[in-house]
This record gives C-alpha cells, structure tokens and sequence, in this order.
C-alpha cells in the first residue's frame, strides 16, 4: 500500500501560502469539501521500506490514492510546520435580545448558567462573547437598548450585555470580547436612516460604546464589528480604524464584514482598507471559504454560525462546522449564535442556544447537548494553539483537527456526524454518507514519544434516545507511535495530553413551569439593577424604569418608553412601539395597566393573544385595545390598526394617567376605562392565543405602571374599604380547629382564649398580598408557603405544649412514564378522582355517568398527579402537578419519599423493572425515615402467568384465580418482571405500618389511543391491506382489561388497603385473538383476516418481538377478589368486543382519527376536479366522482360474477348482483354513458358508506347537482325527525362538513376553457357546444330557490363561497389555499417512513440539482466572461496596433522637412569633416569636428 510520506516541508508550505497565485489553486471540485491544494516540485513517498521522489506530473495520481491512503492511518506530525492559529470557540449574546430573559434568574440558578458557559473546564468553557451594541430596534427576537438615544445622551447602564460580559470576565479572565451593531439609534446619519451618510458621526457613536465599556465597567473590548449582515463601507471602516488609533485604542482590532466574502475582493483592491481590517468575519459560510479572502493573509472567522434547534441534530450540526469550518475553510474561530436561548420560545428561532434558560419564574434551565459538543475543544485547546497542517476528512466520512500548544500537548477533535443528524439551520447541505470505520494515527515529530492519551466521548444515539455526551472513557494506549479508534456514526472524540477536561454537574435546577397565572408589577423601584423591568420583552421601541419627579402621588416610579424616533433599523420593525409578557398559550386573560399619554397625538395601547414577535412583530395579531390624546379609543385585530373591531370616543387626554382594562373570553373581547366599562362584547375569532403586551402608537414618549395579568374570573382590581389601615387579627382555620381539640383534650384551667396568629398586617395589605398573586417584579412569593407535602400532620404549639392534630391532605400518587400509553391514562384517570371516592357506592348510578369519578367543583380532594417522563422535550400533561425527566437516583428517591403512594408500571417496558426493583428496595430501607406512611402498587402484566398450567388438566375451560399465585410460570422473557412480583410482595411484609405493598397483574390493555393492538386498529383504519394479519391460529384466549379499567382498579386499591396484596386485572370477556380482530375490521375496515404462522410474524415491522409474545399469549384466568373487596365503575366490563363501538371510538378521538367531509360544487371548468384531486392527496382522502364511481360498481359487479363461475346460481346475492349491473348498462346505453338519478344516488350512497370513507373521510366532487338530490342522498330513514326542530332528517355519518362553492363568471370559464388544448376539451366534453350546454344547465339548476346550496344552509352547513379568477393560475392554487385555511390540519397518521423517506430522497434530489444548477450557471457566466474579456482584449490589441501604427505614420510625416534640411545643408559639411578626420587623424576628433564645423560655418 501507498502512503503519504509527507506533502510539503515548512518553506513550501510557508512559500505557498504566502504565494498562492503562483503555487497553488483554490479547489471545490467536492460540494461537500473545498480545500486548498498547493502545487509542490516533488513529493516523497513511500513504498514499502524505501522512499521514492514523485516529480510534479505524477501529483495528478495523489488524490485518487488519497482515499485509499488515508482510509486507515492519518498522520500527526509538527515537524513539517504548523498550521494556523487557532482563535478560540465562542457564543453570541444578542442579534437580538437572545439574553433576554437570563437576568431575571434568581441566584443560585443565573450563576450555575454562567458557569456553563464560561468557567473554565466546567461547561462549553467558551473563548470568546461576542454581544450586540444594542441600537434601540428589533434585530431577531427582541430589541436592546442603545447608550445613546439622542446625540446628547450617554448612559452606559443600559441593558444587560455589560453585565453579561463582566460576569463571563469573571469566570475566564482571559475571554475575547467582541462588539457589532445591528441597528443604530434614528439620530445616527442625521435622518438619512443610513450610518455611513456621515462616518465619523457613526465611527464616534461606536468608539464612544468602546471607551464606555472600559471607563464604566473595567472592560477591555477587543474587537469591534461594522454592520451586522448589512453592505460594508470601505471609507467607514478606514474612519473607523483612524477614529480608534486617536483616542488610543489601537489594539481594538475590526472585523469585516459579518456578512459574506465580499470584502475579500475589496482588501486586495485597497491596500489602506486591508491595513484598516483585522479579521474577515463572515455568518453561515457553509465551513468553506473562498480564493479571494485566502489571499490576503487575514484570519478567517465564521463569526455567526450554528442558529439551529438545540437539540440532538442541533449538536450535530456543532459538531460539524466546529471542526470542517476548519478543515474545509481554514476558519480558525466559530461564533455560536445564538450563545443562551434565554428569551421566549414562541419567538422566532427558538431555543436556538447553546442551552436553554428561559423560565426565570420557575428556575429551571436545560444544559443542552451543544454545551458538552463545545467542551470536546474548548477544554483541551485554547486560543493561541495552532492546528497542524495534516488535518482533513475521514475516509469513510466525518473529519478530524489536530492542535498543538507548541510545547508537546496534543488535541485531536474527531466527529462522524451524519448528513441527516447534523443539519443546520443554513445553508443548505450537500449529500454525503459516513459509516462505522476504524481509524489508526500515527504520531510523528514532537508527540512521537507519547505513550497515552486521554479519551473523552460523546455519542448522539438518535435510535435509543440515549446519549451519551462528553464521558471520560479509559486512557488509550500509544504503541510505537500508533494508535487506533473503533468510530461508529453521530460520535465526537476527543484524544489529548491534556487532563484539565471536566464535566461540570450542579443539582438538578426546579421543574419546568408555565408563566405564573397572575402577574402584577407596579415598577416601584428606587435603584433598578437593570434597566428593563423583569419578564417584558421589548418587540419594538424601548421600555426603561422611569422615575417621574413631576408626580408626587403613586406613579412616581414607572415603566416608559423612551424611543422617540424611528431607528436605523436592521429587521423590519413595527411603526408601533411593543412590549410583550407572559405566556404565549394564553387564552382567556384579563390585562390591566395605568397609562399615561405624554404627546397631544399621542396614544397607547394594552394587548392580549398577540400572536408574533421578534422579524415578525409587524404583522402582529391580538386585540390591542388604543386610547389616544385626542379623547377617542380603538379596539383593532393587528398592531397596525388597520383592522378595527370598535371605535368611538374615550375623553382620554395626554398629561392625565387613566386605567386600561381589557378582557378576552372566547371569542368575545371587553374594554374598561378608569374602572366603568367603554365598550363590550367585540367579536375576535383570531388569534386564538399570545402574549399580553402594551406598547405606543408611534415612537413616543409614554408611561406604564401597576401591571396586571390574570386569567379571566379573577378580578382586574380589588377594592379596600375604608382607608385599609386598620390592623386584622386573623387566624388560619386549621390553627383554630388545632386550639379547639386542645382545649377539648387539656381541659385547662382558664376558660377564655384569644385565637390569632402573629401577625399585625392592616387590611390594605392583606388585599395587596391577594391581590399581586404569586409573584411581584422581583419574583418574591406573597403567599405562605404550601405545607410540606411528606408530612401529614401540622403541628402548633399553645401554652408551651406541643400538639398535633392529623388532617388528611390530598394524596400526592407517583407514576412513572407518564407519557407512555398505560401510564398516560392511568395517571388521567386518577387526577380526576376523589381522595376515598371508590369507597362510596354508586348503586343506581346512570350509565352515562359510569366514568365520572368526582366533584368538578371540588378541587383539594383530587389525587395529586406526578410522574417521571422519558422525553423532557413534550409540554406538561394537563393532569400532572409535577414532570420529572432524567433524575439522578437519589434525586428520585426524594421525589418518591415526597409522595404517599408509589405507582410502577412495568406492564409496557421492560427496561423500566430495573428501576422499579430499586425504587421499592430503596423505600424499604429509607422507611424508618417517612413522616408518614406510603404505599407501592406495581403495576404488572400476565404474562408472569403465561406459562402456568391449567387449574384442572382434565378440564382446560377451568379457569386460573388470584390463589394459584404461588404456582404461576413466567413467559421466558418475562422472568424479570415476575420476579419483581415477589420482591414488592416479600418487602411489604415487613413493616405495614410503614410500606404497604401491592401487585396488579394486567390483562392486555386496550382503550383510548390503544396498545398493542395498535397495530390491528391502524391497519384497519387505513384500509391498505386487502386483509389484516392474524398470527398463529388465532385461537388463543386472550386476557385483556380497558386501560380506564385497569386504572379504576389501582384507584380502589389505594382507596380500601385491602388485605390481599395480588390482584388480577381482567374484564368478563374470554375472546379470542381471532375474535378481537375481526370486531375491529368490522367496524373500521377490511373485513377479511389472514392467517399468519408465528415464525413469519417477525416479518411485521410495526410490532416488536415483545408485542408478539404478548399477542401470542392463552390464559384463562378470573378476577376472583375485585369483585369481593372492591366497588368498580367498569368501563368495558364485558370486554373489546361487547364494546367495539364505544373503543373504536375512543381510538379515534384520542388519535385524533376523524374524517373529514368535502362537497365541491360550482359550474363547469370552475377547477373543481383538479381541486379535489389536490385536496384528496393532502389530506389524504377519497376522491368520488359519479363517473369514476359508475365504472368502479361496474367493475366490482362484474369481477363478482366472473369469481362465481357459475356456481350458486339460485344465491341471492349474486342474483341481485346481476340485476344491477343489467339496470346499470341498460342506463348507460339509453342515456348516452349518463346514469340515471336512481342509480347514481345508490352509488355515491353505498360508496359514502363504505369503511375507507367512514374512516378518512372523502372529497364528494361536482355532486349533488339539484336540491332533489342532495335531500335524497343524505336521507337517513333510521332518523326520528324531532317535531321540534327544523332541521331536515339527515345522515350525520356520510353528511359532508364543508361545502366549497367555486365561483367564475361564464366569460372566465369560456376564456379558461378556450385555452385548453383540443384534445383536452373533448376528453373532459369541453368542446364549444357541450360546454354551454352544461354550463347552461348548471346556471338554470342554481336560479331557483331550492338550489343545493339552499339544502346545505337548512342543515345549518353554510357554503363556503370561493372566487375563481385568476386566469394564470391554471393549477387553482389560491383556491386551495383557502380551501385549506379554512378546513385546517389533517387528521390522519400523517406520512409513513416510506413516504418520509421518498419525500426526504425528493428534497436531497432537488437540492443537488439546484447545487448542479448554479454550478453549471457559475461555469457558463464564467465562461462568457472569459469570452467577452477575450474578445474585448482582441479588440484592445488591434487598437492598440492601430494606433502605434497611426503615430508612427505622424511622426513619419512630420520628419520630412528635417530631413530635407539635414541633407541638404548637415550632411555634406559632416561627410567632409569626417574625411578631413581620417586623414589629419587628431588626438581629439570630437574637437577637431567642432573647429571644422565652425571654420565652415563662418566661410558660409
């Protein structure tokens, strides 16, 4: 084998950087990889033992032995020179408003973050902050205050990016800081809304922010930026530059232009613009770079890069460009943006950080997986290091970087990320493929003699959900200089001398948690530490804390907006000033706020459901109710006020504070004025939710205070009677039922007692506490805080003796996996039942109301719901006070401890036993320690049972009960489970005083969103196979419970502590697996089952092994105990199958299955078919046309007769069979291929019946055309017509939903139909006379007054009304379009894999044309430049030639005179003279020529 020995020594290396016009070529004959390829004399390699030199022809074989080369062993080697120098990883704060939230942590949790981020050899360890130098206007997701708002303003205290830096100075002393504009206050270019109008007013605003940075807060900034992504100006930067060397600050380098390479070309042009620039930053480059910038020598920066989710294929992408922006680009510095997702999430980009902090209220934050993707450099390289010049991609894909510190530390970064778990957010990707390989190093010069290495792993595992992230695995040995690594896909390694890495570990910070239901801020702040009042979200314009000194009274201090000219704007801002809060899925919301409107034209506005910010706050929706200074109000839909709801007169004026109200209910929005309603019961239908804000009318001065938000029912202000100063002496009810047993116990010798607490609070207090709910500006908690929930008694003390009093608190229910089907429903199931509610009998109870488990009104009585979950990313169930996810152990076992009863599942997972088996070993041995005792029911499945031998061998119907528990047998791969049975048995014996101990030992559940019969529901429903698999013989006895069953169960055994400890859990029913599928198709679909042999079952790749042991199980089993101990509200108490109905039901609406029912109509060539046929495969629904229809019953009826072969000609069926088919073509032959009204009603009747449209739903194309026919198809003959109602009878089964009228003019539609070819027209009968006929026909059927709109609008289904127009939209896109909008999401499974997979291969296929496509375009430009160039230098040439030509003649004619006056009168004195010369022959010729010249001269 060949390998390379070496490719370039130092000097040549040096020699060709420093020249690469000459010696080498920029190179992108990859998509995937650009590199730079010099061009050397001679390479040595070797072959075998000895070395052979490679002249420079031969170097055109190297790459294609590079792959075979490098497949195996990759060279390490400093003696050959070294690379660049590495400048650091880091994050961006800002671009904007990306920190947002982050300040408003409270401690210890904002210092914990912080150390993630920036503490050396903690976290992402980052070298380098670059943050916004915030210019007053939205640049992302939020605008930034500016130190200057006007020219004679500074303040250099405004927002938080100071402190931000300060605090990463803190932790790394030796952190790059680095500052860019996005926007700039509306001073800035004197109006121009342009910054380089005037450069030096600009270049002083910057340097200004510079000097600020260090005069005020002792910060050295060492790099400053231009525009961020916006057109660079040479003659600003030089300015810039000249400014910063002025004022001294000439170690402040500038980076241009954090854009794209376009300033590359412009610093080899201008050599006074290359002086001025430090570093080329350029944003999302794709980790390739291109000639131009090589060529200047500067350091190469992707100072913006990442902004993708931050999730796994988010640390992918990391991982990626962290190493290729090198190894393809010779970047030696990627910038993170964003550094922290620390602003709402509902904003644009969300969580695009390289963690997640953006619950200050709660305190919670999520160290994501890019934190640890960052360490794998940042702890083992630091600025300054250099990478090696032998770095490059991995032969099976992926790629490595090797840095040194010069002084023998060695780092080698490796990643194998694949192309679909490694996607940013831009630019797009090229195709490329990585495999699991093996990779040998071999080390050479200075690391030789190495001997071990350090190994830290991190692995995405996107199949098991099981990452493992920056591990530090055993040392890897060095064996004669060699060493080699397995490399599977999606990992990073990194191999080092270096043993500072460390996986910093903080405890787990609080539960995630919604914005607090009720908010309040009256900004009473003397000295805010920062300048924007917690939890606002400045969208447009700047809200600042305000202290009013011209009002004495309550509004002394306030929030104001302080912007009042429009900025230099980056984004597209509002024209309105906005500030939003809260929670984005807010509904039904109460806002209240103090306002005060400081311009005569003034106005201000409160909002609720605003739907946008961030790019996109212009187009902003909600309620937003205005009050302006000229005495008017306005309630619009949209921040721009151009969609007004209401409007009229309010008496508001500026200089005066009024109280704005505004309610949203429903769909119904409310306005109050100073306290007295101003308008009511304003229609908003959109948006549904959003974020409350207040905001100005334009950019102008206006204040804010005493906030409120809160839901609807809650009221916007409380009253205080009197002057509320009076002090209350209150007592808690409990403490005063505590002193009443005390006395009854103690029978003390003093008969009068006062009862009250410690406290002295006035009564405007206690108001005020209420009031403000649960957190004020500063996050404190105003009311008591909730007693402990691990104690069950509350103790209180009187007359120095300690009592105690039990009081039953509502039961706190554990349940693990809550997001997993059986848990789900059990937990569900149990949130809403009563503390003791089995306990009561419900005899007489109506069966509608079998399910309801409790009191609605009742809320302390309730089981409190918690849980662990296996993926942290979902929203918080409706039904669960508290989510856990990934908890250490011990952490779990105080979450446990906290809790009176312990639920385990292990019905579903196996993998969960494991935990389950600890969790009740580690409460048995905490025990002594409960305040108060606990109960654990493990929540098991038969198949411990399915092995067990029949009661009576003799009678095998005989059926298995609770008492053969000692005898059962466990399915093989069950073992595990069974014996966790016994260890939760034998470990409650000990101490039931303590832990009690139960078991339910599960059927196959089934109900509600299903389980493993999943699989038979969903094949079913989707109708694509002709017939569903049965496995085995399907005649196995299958036990089985409803999942809401099952759950009623665990209810009463926490309820009753009965005596029995084991419980089985299964309905009446003994169906068979056979039966159980054949109940299911015939109510959703095919009707025929297949018999599948259980070695082939594995086949089906929905259904695991673990689903076809449990479907393969047969027992006969019977409750005995629950119907004796227990008081069930059965669901399904007679099984699936007496119950299909109501579960197939349940199946749907749980999965959100339902069908969705169109009915197109309008006049011919309106597009209706098209329509459909678009509609149908985005929703992915039946298409029924009466033609299609016809021919597909002819079809049917044919092939059934044919199939009877003659056979059974007496059966009845196939006689009518043959009747119909006669009467069908009978029809169409008399009526010329047009059925009669009969038939086709019976057709479209039987095929809106059928199961697929039952199931999907349909497209009902062009049908019914009259009034007659549409009250004939959807007549339901089973309907009582109610005598009461209007409403004609109707089938509400096959009735469509929407009805879309498409609507054309007839000189439209005759124009539409010219244009189609002709053989279109005839095959549609669209020729001249067919078409006006028909057109004519649907015209005379729509005049009349019972047309079949009329018949749709009786039913209360009001037609939807569309205009077609559009003469160039042949494709009727904006008719579906609206069509969509209206009907809304699908309701279906959604793509399969196959369909994914195709779509996915479409997209890669589109994307490498496209690649193909601009190459082709770069090429042919290229190529028609070179050819208009080649002719222009032609050109040039002849005219060139032409002109030397031109002067030569000139100069030709000009010279004809002197030459007749030499010959004449020079030439023969000078041919004598010289004759003279020759014969004389003087010492001095020259002076004898001159004498004879004279002596001649005087004689002429």
């Amino acid at each position: 084998m060949l390998t390379v020995k070496a490719l370039l020594n130092a000097p040549q290396r040096a020699e060709a950087e420093s020249h690469v016009t000459q010696q080498g070529s920029f190179s992108s004959s990859d998509d995937s990889l650009s590199v730079w390829q010099p061009v050397v004399t001679e390479t040595c390699v070797s072959v075998g033992t000895e070395a052979v030199m490679i002249p420079p022809g031969a170097l055109l074989l190297l790459p294609c032995c590079f792959s075979m080369c490098l497949a195996e062993v990759y060279v390490l080697d400093d003696s050959v020179g070294l690379g660049r120098t590495f400048d650091g990883i880091g994050g961006l704060s800002g671009g904007g408003a990306t920190s947002r939230l982050l300040i408003n942590y409270q401690e210890p949790y904002r210092s914990q973050i912080l150390d993630y981020l920036f503490k050396p050899n903690f976290g992402a360890s980052l070298h380098i902050l670059k943050v916004e130098i915030g210019g007053d206007a939205q640049t992302t997701d939020g605008t930034e205050p500016s130190h200057m708002h006007d020219e004679k303003d500074e303040n250099f205290f405004r927002g938080y990016e100071w402190w931000l830096m300060k605090e990463a100075k803190k932790r790394n002393p030796n952190i790059t800081l680095i500052g860019l504009p996005w926007a700039f206050p509306g001073w800035i270019g004197h109006g121009t809304k342009w910054p380089y109008t005037f450069p030096e007013v600009t270049a002083k605003y910057v340097v200004s922010w510079v000097i600020g940075a260090k005069q005020h807060h002792d910060l050295d900034i060492d790099y400053i930026g231009i525009w961020n992504e916006k057109q660079f100006d040479a003659k600003y930067i030089k300015v810039l530059r000249g400014m910063l060397d002025r004022v001294g600050l000439v170690n402040v380098g500038i980076i241009a232009a954090d854009g794209n390479w376009d300033i590359s070309k412009a610093l080899l042009l201008d050599p006074h613009l290359s002086d001025a620039v430090e570093v080329i930053g350029v944003h999302y480059p794709g980790t390739t770079t291109v000639k131009e910038a090589l060529l200047t020598g500067k350091r190469l920066w992707s100072s913006e890069d990442y902004s993708t989710f931050n999730n796994d294929i988010g640390a992918g992408c990391w991982a990626r460009i962290l190493n290729q922006n090198y190894v393809n680009g010779m970047m030696t510095s990627t910038i993170s943006w964003n550094l922290i997702a620390s602003y709402y999430e509902d904003l644009p980009f969300g969580r695009d950080g390289l963690m997640t902090a953006e619950e200050p209220w709660s305190g919670n934050y999520v160290v994501e997986a890019p934190i640890w993707i960052t360490a794998h450099t940042t702890q083992f390289a630091q600025p300054g290091w250099n990478y090696l010049p032998t770095v490059g991609h991995l032969a099976q894909g992926g790629s490595y970087v090797a840095l040194t510190d010069g002084k023998g530390n060695l780092t080698v970064i490796i990643e194998t990320m694949t192309h679909n778990h490694s996607e940013c957010i831009r630019p797009p990707l090229p195709p490329y493929s990585v495999s699991p390989q093996t990779a040998t190093f071999q080390l050479k010069g200075s690391f030789a003699a190495l001997t071990e290495l350090q190994q830290w792993h991190s692995k995405l595992d996107f199949e098991t959900k099981k990452d493992v992230l920056f591990k530090h695995t055993d040392p890897i040995k060095v064996q004669d200089g060699h060493f080699t690594l397995k490399l599977g896909v999606d990992e990073v390694y990194t191999i080092t001398t270096m043993f500072s890495g460390q996986k910093g570990h903080y405890p787990d910070p609080p539960i995630s948690a919604p914005f607090p239901k009720k908010y309040f801020d009256d900004f009473d702040v003397r000295n805010p530490p920062f300048s924007e009042a917690p939890y606002f979200a400045d969208q447009t314009g700047v809200f600042e804390y305000f202290t009013n000194l011209t009002d004495p009274g309550p509004h002394v201090f306030t929030s104001r907006q302080v912007v009042s000219q429009r900025p230099v704007t980056w984004a597209e801002d509002a024209d309105q000033t906005i500030s939003v809060i809260g929670d984005h899925s807010w509904q039904n919301l109460t806002v209240t706020c103090d306002i005060y409107i400081e311009t005569v034209n003034g106005g201000v506005f409160l909002a609720a459901r605003v739907d946008q910010g961030g790019e996109s706050v212009r187009k902003a929706m909600g309620v937003f109710y205005w009050v302006f200074g000229n005495g008017t109000y306005k309630v619009t839909n949209d921040i721009g006020g151009k969609k007004v709801l209401a409007e009229g007169l309010s008496g508001t004026r500026p200089g005066v504070w009024h109280t704005l109200t505004l309610t949203v209910k429903g769909d119904h929005a409310f306005g109050m004025l100073n306290n007295h309603p101003l308008w009511k019961n304003v229609v908003v239908h959109q948006p549904k939710n959003g974020w409350a804000a207040i905001g100005t009318h334009s950019f102008e001065f206006a204040q804010f205070d005493n906030f409120l938000a809160s839901w609807l029912g809650e009221l916007s202000s409380i009253p205080v009677f009197g002057s509320g100063t009076n002090i209350i002496r209150a007592i808690h009810v409990y403490d005063l039922a505590c002193i009443v047993q005390n006395v009854i116990d103690h029978k003390p010798k003093a008969h009068y007692f006062i009862a009250v607490d410690d406290t002295k609070n006035t009564l405007e207090d206690i108001v005020k506490g209420a009031s403000k709910g649960l957190l004020n500006s500063s996050g404190v908690l105003f009311r008591s805080p909730p007693l402990n929930r691990t104690d069950e008694t509350i103790s209180l003390s009187n007359g120095g003796e300690n009592m105690a009093k039990q009081f039953q608190l509502p039961k706190r229910i554990f349940i693990n996996n809550i997001d997993s089907y059986s848990s789900k429903y059990i937990a569900k199931y149990l949130s809403t039942c009563a503390v003791g509610g089995s306990l009561e009998e419900d005899e007489g109870e109506e069966e509608e109301n079998k399910v309801s488990r409790r009191d609605d009104n009742v809320e302390d009585d309730r089981f409190q719901i918690v849980g662990t979950v296996r993926s942290k990313n979902e929203k918080v169930k409706s039904f669960a006070l508290e989510e856990y996810s990934a908890l250490s152990r011990d952490e779990l076992l105080r979450r446990l401890i906290e809790c009176d009863v312990i639920v385990y599942n292990i019905s579903e997972d196996a993998e969960v036993t494991d935990e389950a088996t600890w969790a009740i070993s580690a409460l048995h041995s905490e025990m002594e320690h409960f305040g108060s005792p606990k109960m654990f029911v493990l929540v098991s499945t038969l198949m411990t049972w399915a092995m067990t031998k029949p009661a009576d061998p003799d009678d095998p119907e005989v059926p298995l009960i609770e008492d053969d528990f000692r005898r059962k047998r466990p399915h093989p791969s069950f073992k595990e489970q069974a014996s966790a049975e016994k260890l939760v048995l034998k470990l409650g014996k000990t101490k039931k005083s303590k832990l009690s101990t139960y078991v339910v030992a599960a059927g196959l559940q089934y109900g509600m969103g299903e389980g493993v019969f999943h699989y038979f529901f969903k094949a079913s429903w989707l109708g694509e196979l002709s017939s569903v698999p049965v496995f085995g013989s399907g005649t196995n006895i299958i036990p089985a419970i409803h999942v809401y069953d099952l759950a009623c169960i665990v209810q009463n055994v926490i309820d009753h502590k009965p005596k029995a400890h084991y419980f089985i859990a299964v309905d009446d029913s003994k169906n068979t697996l056979e039966d159980i599928v054949k109940a299911i198709l015939y109510v959703l679909g095919p009707e025929e089952v297949n018999k599948v042999s259980r070695d082939d079952a594995h086949l089906t790749q929905e259904l695991t092994q673990t689903d076809l042991d449990q479907l393969s199980l047969n027992l006969r089993i019977e409750p005995i105990l629950l119907r004796d101990m227990f008081n069930l509200r059965w669901v399904c108490e007679s099984g699936i199958i007496e119950n299909i109905d109501s579960v197939v039901e349940e199946y749907k609406q749980t999965r959100r299955l339902l069908p969705i029912k169109i009915c197109l109509l309008g006049p011919p060539a309106a597009g209706k078919t098209s329509v459909a046929a678009h509609l149908c495969n985005h929703y992915k629904l039946h298409h029924i046309r009466v033609k299609e229809a016809t021919e597909e019953k002819i079809k049917h009826l044919e092939e059934m007769l044919q199939q009877s072969d003659g056979e059974n000609e007496n059966d009845e069926a196939l006689k009518e069979a043959q009747e119909l088919l006669d009467s069908l073509k009978d029809s169409l032959s008399q009526r010329g291929d047009q059925l009669d009204d009969e038939n086709v009603l019976r057709i479209i009747r039987e095929k809106l019946n059928s199961k697929p449209c039952r199931n999907q739903g349909f497209v009902l194309d062009g049908y019914p055309i009259t009034y007659e026919q549409a009250k004939e198809l959807f007549f339901d003959e089973d309907m009582e017509k109610d005598p009461r109602s209007k409403l004609l009878p109707h089938n509400k089964k096959i009735i469509p939903e929407y009805i879309f009228s498409l609507d054309a003019t007839d000189e439209f539609l005759k124009e539409r139909v010219q244009n189609l070819p002709q053989s279109v027209a005839e095959e549609m009968h669209y020729t001249q006379d067919e078409f006006l006929q028909r057109l004519s026909t649907f015209r005379e059927a729509n005049t009349e007054d019972d047309t079949v709109l009329n018949y749709f609008d009786e039913l209360e289904i009001h037609p939807e009304h569309v205009e077609v127009s559009n003469i160039d939209d042949t494709e009727n896109r904006a008719v579906i379009e609206k069509i969509i909008e209206v009907v809304g999401g699908a309701m279906n499974y959604g793509p399969t894999q196959k369909e994914q997979a195709e779509e996915e291969r479409k997209r890669a296929v589109e994307r490498h044309q496209q690649l193909i496509q601009e190459a082709a375009e770069t090429e042919l430009i290229e190529a028609v430049e070179k050819a208009r160039m080649t002719v222009v230098l032609e050109e040039w040439n002849k005219n060139v030639k032409e002109v030397k030509k031109q002067e030569h003649e000139l100069l030709e004619t000009r010279s004809i005179p002197m030459r007749h006056y030499l010959m004449k009168y020079v030439i023969p004195t000078l041919t004598q003279g010289l004759l003279e010369c020759c014969k004389v022959k003087p010492e001095d010729p020259v002076d004898f020529l001159a004498e004879y010249f004279l002596r001649s001269s005087s004689e002429d």
